[in-house]
């Protein structure tokens, strides 16, 4: 359990504020992160965490009780342990260029420091009430970033959008604003059926807001997260059902319905591209095979398939598929099997019971107990991420992941704080 009575603070109010808003910050500025290649978005990221860290390094003292989260930490440190020695091992025992060795080495620092991240959020930043201004400056991130887009298309600057590049501006590929995109939309989407159809501010806020979301997630036309967007939230809904506070009314319901036509609609007239638009999940003429409709991803999956089963136990280490050159993309558009290649069963199984151990833990509490709402979208939000990164690179991405760090840190102090209160 994690409480106020085991936490013995040394930090200066300062520090505190400090550390709150560089949090912050790595929320309003998460759209550009990714505006030159994957490594430097990762570069920024760590970075930011690293300060967040260093807000609170030597500056207080935690006592633990490890009844309520022991399985979770013990998850956690085996499966640091286990990327630490699949990356070892690929180092010595494979014949890297240097600079080979340098990438295996960074990623392998880049997920430690995730990992950090996650224990300091858990230890102390949430007491700040961190989730809700999450929730708050997201969407508003989304919808300046989108009304400046539109303004960069009606001033001609086509540069950045066409047919022919995969990006944005200051964005290396669409798919990475789609991570964001996607997380904005389900918040919104959530808080509407969710809060009193009354219409009075803010209601008519999130209206607007999830409107913007919900189009600009459509209008960049990712399946992936599209599909997400809506399993997510019939989740969400069944969520509310099995829970005796259900909230959800028709009335919310039909707003809801409402928005996401309205989204269809404004996403499909503002479709200026082919891979614009809500229904790019229909199946193309030429897409003949499933493999086709899915942009050669059973070909990419089985392909993966073959070199895990050679190294099984211990994979090929930290961001191997990018060295091996599998299919010049940096990852295999697949959680699992990105895992199984660079970290085998060593690493992909803690990692999965620890996941396992927490969404369990999350679902009971959240029956049992009443929370806020924040806290079930929490839980939604974290298997959005699951599902998109099914289906791409979800989990290789740094900014997708600091937000995993940030759901996941908050679903289990969240848990862990009320109970030792």
């Amino acid at each position: 359990m994690i409480g106020n009575e085991y936490l013995k603070h040394k930090n200066t109010p300062i520090t505190h504020k400090m550390s709150f808003v560089i949090s912050l910050l790595l929320i309003i500025f998460s759209p550009i992160f990714t505006f030159k290649t994957a490594y430097l978005s990762s570069f920024i990221v760590a970075m930011g965490e690293i300060v967040v860290i260093f807000c609170y390094v030597d500056k207080f003292r935690v006592k633990l009780n490890f009844v309520e989260v022991k399985k979770e930490f013990v998850f956690l440190f085996v499966f640091t342990v286990g990327i630490l020695v699949s990356s070892f091992k690929a180092v010595i025992e494979n014949d890297y260029f240097l600079v080979e060795i340098y990438i295996t080495i960074l990623r392998t620092i880049f997920i430690i420091i995730h990992i950090s991240f996650s224990v300091v959020l858990i230890r102390y930043i949430f007491r700040f009430d961190f989730i809700n201004a999450l929730f708050f400056i997201l969407p508003i991130t989304i919808s300046v970033y989108v009304l400046g887009v539109i303004l960069y298309y009606n001033l001609s600057f086509f540069e950045m959008l066409n047919n022919e590049y995969a990006g944005l501006p200051f964005v290396q590929n669409r798919r990475f604003i789609g991570y964001l995109a996607m997380l904005s939309a389900i918040i919104l989407s959530c808080y509407m059926l969710y809060l009193p159809s009354k219409i009075n501010k803010i209601t008519l806020a999130i209206f607007i807001f999830a409107l913007i979301s919900v189009s600009f997630l459509f209008w960049l036309g990712g399946r992936g997260a599209i599909l997400s967007f809506f399993i997510s939230l019939s989740l969400f809904t069944l969520l509310q059902r099995i829970k005796l506070t259900n909230r959800i009314s028709k009335a919310n319901s039909v707003l809801f319905l409402n928005t996401v036509l309205l989204s269809v609609f404004f996403s499909e007239y503002l479709s200026v591209f082919d891979w614009n638009g809500v229904f790019r999940l229909s199946i193309d003429a030429s897409e003949k095979t499933l493999d086709e409709y899915s942009s050669n991803r059973i070909t990419i999956w089985l392909n993966t398939i073959d070199y895990i089963i050679d190294k099984v136990w211990f994979g090929y280490g930290a961001d191997s598929y990018l060295i091996l050159n599998l299919s010049g993309h940096y990852h295999p558009h697949n959680f699992i099997l990105q895992m199984l290649l660079e970290f085998g069963l060593f690493g992909f199984l803690p990692f999965t019971l620890l996941y396992l151990t927490i969404a369990i833990k999350s679902y009971n509490y959240t029956i049992k107990n009443k929370v806020g709402i924040q806290y079930d979208i929490c839980i939604v939000l974290v298997l959005s991420l699951f599902l998109h990164g099914m289906l791409d690179g979800t989990l290789y991405h740094a900014t997708p992941v600091m937000f995993l760090t940030i759901l996941t840190s908050y679903l289990i102090y969240e848990r862990n704080t009320i109970k030792a209160g």
